[in-house]
């Protein structure tokens, strides 16, 4: 039976798409222990070395059995497309009703934050789009949504078909500027997603007693994040999958 059949809030299924960082294990702990919502974690590693194999990760992925929180892991090698490509793995296993992509250098405030975020998206409904935490020392790595509302990683996403279409198709046929090769045109992720599910008429939020940590303190500017054309190529190709999965969508005022 489904969660929806049991009356049961349904599980969170997280994505985590790493290169091995060293602090992947943290980030894993950090899900691992959180507390009254069921997760389930999926890790996609594009790094050079199987970070399974790392005494951290073994022992947290222990962690993970004595707390009952299903953990699977996957090595995917895609020289040019591994951010692309690893988000297009993780979504084929990802087929729940709520999604939340985790970044390998980003960790949640508390043990109660999953569940925050999970009543605010439960209280939003069908009307949901995301629900994100407020990320502090997000800084430059955000590039243009610096200063906007934005959907950031720890934040949870409704999936239905028009939604799991539309991204199955963007990382199958896009190359995102965090990819390492690719067309003169890119797209970017953050962007994609903040913009996509307010197309698509859904609420999206930030919730600002929700608090996420980038870890990586000596990240440096990233330029390429703040150029107009990548903005305007991402818009492009949203707007073309939206017209192709939802012509009908009449987009509603956000709260």
């Amino acid at each position: 039976m489904t969660s929806a059949e049991t009356g049961a809030a349904p599980t969170i299924q997280v994505g985590i798409l790493t290169k091995g960082r060293p602090m992947l294990a943290t980030v894993i702990a950090n899900l691992v222990l959180q507390e009254e919502r069921p997760i389930e974690i999926f890790i996609v590693d594009t790094g050079d070395q199987p970070a399974i194999k790392r005494v951290d990760v073994m022992s947290v992925l222990r962690l993970a059995q004595d707390r009952h929180v299903r953990c699977e892991y996957e090595l995917h090698r895609d020289r040019q497309r591994a951010f692309s490509g690893g988000r297009l793995k993780l979504l084929e296993n990802l087929n729940g009703p709520l999604i939340a992509f985790m970044d390998d250098d980003i960790v949640l405030a508390g043990t109660a934050s999953v569940a925050s975020l999970a009543r605010r998206a439960d209280e939003l409904g069908p009307t949901l789009g995301w629900v994100a935490p407020y990320c502090v020392n997000a800084g430059s790595a955000r590039g243009f949504l610096r200063d906007r509302p934005h959907y950031s990683p720890g934040g949870i996403f409704a999936q239905d078909e028009v939604v799991r279409s539309i991204m199955l198709e963007y990382y199958t046929s896009n190359t995102d500027v965090l990819d390492a090769r690719g067309p003169r045109e890119r797209v970017w992720e953050l962007e994609f997603l903040t913009e996509l599910f307010p197309a698509l008429g859904r609420v999206t939020e930030v919730q600002h007693d929700t608090v996420s940590y980038h870890l990586d303190y000596a990240a440096g500017t990233r330029w390429d994040l703040m150029e107009e054309a990548l903005l305007a190529t991402t818009r492009r190709e949203l707007n073309r999958l939206v017209a192709k999965y939802a012509p009908a969508t009449s987009p509603t005022p956000t709260p």
